[in-house]
């Protein structure tokens, strides 16, 4: 489940927004998301999910833009040229045109910006195991698109990382995690469907994504990898399927410690963390909760954590 924090502190959650950390919320407008990012000047550009083939190795998305702090957006049709970059079938068993973006902005020290990205190249044929022969759905590739002109067009910038040797689906899903040193963090799924999983994995680029080191697991399992860097210093990572869990680095992502299960049961694992207060955090995702007639319904939760360095 998708959030998004303003620099001054609003969160919002699909159509729903909070002022005051999370603790009560308010019907609104769809805004931003988790895909999203806002810029020093208050400008938030929001990317959308799936791509439209435009032609071989160009593509288009679509493009929200708010110059108002959110109080409205735009809608806009960005172009992608991803030269390797093709379509091909969804773990729904559904034809796709391209690549994805999934849920990671940063901007790098020139101002442009990276999204990360994921898919086929032309040259990825190994099947993914998990899902029927026939739908030749294909072993995933991360990588990153960056953009000079405020998210109008975006480039392919490089691949974070490719090996069908990896996991169930080698690396998919990534989320983007800029340091005070300038180095970036890409958490990346590796496996999590039918019903099996395999290391959430991790790789730094200390170069403005320009490369990235080998990717290392640090959990045993990792859908949708949400982070965030507390005023502490404290490193938060979410992550799941089975089950919703957090985990926890000291030293900028070279150790993890204290993962723990916050959430089982019926859910998605597609959390979302941010902190809210010094020294407190907000997870916000699904859950299927049972009622008293034996029937279940999915709902939106939030819960918080303190988290104290020692």
């Amino acid at each position: 489940m998708a959030a998004f924090q303003y620099r001054d502190g609003r969160l919002v959650v699909a159509d729903r927004i909070s002022t005051d950390g999370g603790k009560t919320w308010q019907q609104g407008k769809s805004g931003p998301n988790i895909g999203s990012i806002e810029l020093d000047d208050g400008e938030v550009i929001k990317l959308g999910f799936a791509t439209k083939k435009v032609r071989d190795g160009v593509f288009s998305i679509e493009l929200c833009r708010s110059v108002d702090g959110g109080k409205t957006f735009s809608e806009e049709t960005a172009i992608l040229t991803i030269p390797e970059g093709t379509g091909g079938t969804g773990d729904n068993g559904a034809a796709f045109e391209g690549p994805a973006v999934d849920h990671a902005i940063v901007q790098l020290s020139d101002g442009s910006l990276m999204a990360a990205m994921y898919g086929y190249f032309k040259t990825d044929t190994v099947l993914c195991p998990t899902f029927p022969p026939e739908w030749k759905l294909y072993k995933y590739r991360t990588f990153t698109v960056r953009s000079t002109d405020r998210g109008k067009t975006w480039d392919y910038w490089s691949t974070v990382a490719y090996d069908p040797e990896v996991g169930l689906e080698s690396f998919c899903e990534a989320d983007l995690l800029t340091m005070p040193n300038g180095d970036i963090l890409c958490f990346m799924r590796t496996g999590g469907s039918g019903g099996k999983y395999t290391p959430l994995y991790l790789s730094v680029s200390s170069d403005d994504g320009v490369t990235w080191s080998k990717p290392r697991p640090i959990a045993d399992r990792g859908v949708w990898p949400n982070a965030c860097r507390m005023e502490s210093g404290v490193l938060a990572v979410t992550y799941g399927r089975p089950d919703n869990w957090l985990a926890f680095s000291l030293d900028d992502g070279e150790t993890w410690t204290g993962h723990f299960r916050f959430d089982e049961g019926r859910t998605s694992s597609y959390n979302s963390v941010e902190e809210v207060a010094p020294g407190r955090l907000l997870v916000v995702y699904d859950r299927d909760d049972l009622h008293a007639d034996g029937n279940a319904s999915r709902g939106v939760v939030g819960t918080f954590f303190t988290v104290e360095r020692q």
